[in-house]
Formats: C-alpha cells, structure tokens, sequence
C-alpha cells in the first residue's frame, strides 16, 4: 500500500469552491448586482510542509463557466526541497451536448517521489509479518523512490425525473450564503417527485511504482464503477434539508497488466434535518 498525498486534490477543491462553482448548476447572488464580483477564474500560490515532501511550493488555477455555465476547471503544480513533484486537473460537470443530460466528470496526476512511504515487504526489520495487513506495525514500511499516476473518467446521466425534470443544469440563489431560491429536493423522499438521480459509469486507472533496490515494482489497476445515486438535498453545497444516497459497484475485471481482480460494494447515506434559525445563527442543521 503505498502512502500518497491528497494535498493536490483538496488544493483544487477549494479553488473550484472559491469560484463559486457547484457540482450540480450555477450559484447566482440576491444581494450583489449581476456581474459584480464575479470573475471566470481564480488562481492561488501554495505552501506546505509534509514527511513525504518535506518543504514544497506550487501555484493551482481553476476556472468556471467557460464555454459552458456549470463548467469548472481545475489545476495544481508543486515541487518541493527533496525533488519530489506533482501535477493534477480536473474538469467538473462537461456536458456531452448534443445529450445535454450527460455530464462529464474528469481527474488526472502524476506524481513523483524521491523519499515514498511504502507499507509493502522489504522492510528488514519485520520479516514475520505482511506489511499493509490489519496486525502490521505502523513502522513496517520501506522508504525509496517512486511514482504515482492515475486518470478517472466519470460519466453521469442525470435522468428527467424530480427536480431535474425541467433543467438539467440547476440555478441556486444565494443571499447572505443561504439558499434564497433553486431548492432541487428536500422535500418528498420520492426520486420521482423530489431530488436529482444520476446513473453513472466511470473508468478508472492507476499506475504506482516504488524504485526500490531490487527493481521497480508495480501496481496497477484498471476497470469499471457503476453508481446510482439520489442527491435530495436542496442545496449540495450546504444543505439545510433532505437527503443523498449513493450505492456503487467497482470492479477490476484483472485485465491491461492489472496486479490482481477484486471488486467493492459500496452504499453511503445522509440526512439534513433543518433545526430553523437560533438566537445567533440564521441556520441551523441536524446532519447524519
């Protein structure tokens, strides 16, 4: 099991937030005029500190609504004091027109390590146990050189059905940060009258290699997910009512230089109870 950095990946999270870029529509404000404040695209240096890349610095962009309202684009770059770098993008929400319920979501990187944290065997010190199992020790791991890349292409149809029935590309109305109008569900548990239900089918990707003194080793795998999933919250961003539902099948078929088959079943599940309004809050939300 190899131990990588989401760094990259948070890093474009907030860019694509702080465009006011939302997964689902467009987010207008009530309370600033039409085109105040709003710019197609933010940029932001970066700094930080961790084990495996000790002092690192990068600048990451992102962009929203060009070409396309909903659209958002994403980057970063980094490297750091131990020659280790890294690159990742992302594109959010890219609708396959002339299918305008068809929706792309896309991330690709690639990383470079020169000092990874690899929970693998070769550690000399543990040679009776598997490193990366449920009763190996933490300090079970070897340190060498490596590099990580991965790509996912994620297909989603949001079917016409709830509160995509009309638009598949939402408006969300804000005033003060709260939803003032666009709610998409919330407000029935049934798909067919509340909420937005994507069918989706991803493909998927990763190459890890760890440059040890033996040879390289690799690991790769490749395949498919399946998801069904019911977002009936009214706003995704910040919901103050409703519910999401995700069920999902991931299998790699063991084909394409795979290190191994295997397949996940996953279901996740959430509810937002609004509580109203307190003495000092303009919202408050019971979420499970």
């Amino acid at each position: 099991m190899l131990r990588t950095s989401r760094i990259l990946i948070l890093i474009c999270l907030l860019l694509t937030l702080a465009a006011h870029a939302d997964a689902q529509g467009v987010i207008e404000f009530a309370d600033r005029p039409e085109g105040s404040d709003k710019k197609p695209y933010a940029w932001l240096p970066f700094g930080f500190y961790s084990q495996t890349f000790d002092l690192a610095a990068g600048v990451g962009a992102a962009s929203l609504g060009v070409g396309q309202p909903q659209l958002g684009l994403a980057g970063a770059v980094f490297a750091s004091s131990n020659s280790s770098y890294g690159f990742l993008g992302s594109v959010t929400r890219l609708q396959l027109r002339p299918v305008n319920r068809l929706f792309l979501d896309a991330k690709i990187a690639y990383l470079g390590y020169s000092n990874l944290q690899s929970y693998v065997p070769g550690n000399p010190d543990f040679t009776d146990e598997r490193a990366g199992s449920n009763d190996s020790t933490f300090e079970n791991f070897i340190q060498t050189p490596g590099r990580d890349g991965f790509a996912y292409l994620d297909f989603q149809y949001l079917l016409p059905i709830g509160g995509a029935r009309d638009n598949p590309i939402a408006t969300f109305v804000l005033e003060d940060g709260l939803l003032k109008s666009g709610a998409t569900g919330g407000w029935s548990w049934n798909p067919a009258k509340s909420g937005r239900t994507y069918v989706g089918l991803e493909v998927f990707f990763r190459d890890q290699v760890i440059e040890d003194e033996i040879g390289d080793r690799q690991f790769n795998t490749n395949g498919l997910s399946l998801t069904l999933q019911h977002d009936n919250t009214d706003f995704r961003l910040n919901p103050s009512r409703g519910s999401q539902k995700n069920f999902q099948i991931r299998r790699d078929f063991g084909g394409l230089d795979s290190s191994g088959q295997w397949t996940t079943v996953e279901f996740e599940w959430a509810k937002y109870i609004n509580l109203g309004a307190g003495k000092h809050t303009s919202q408050r939300v019971l979420a499970l």
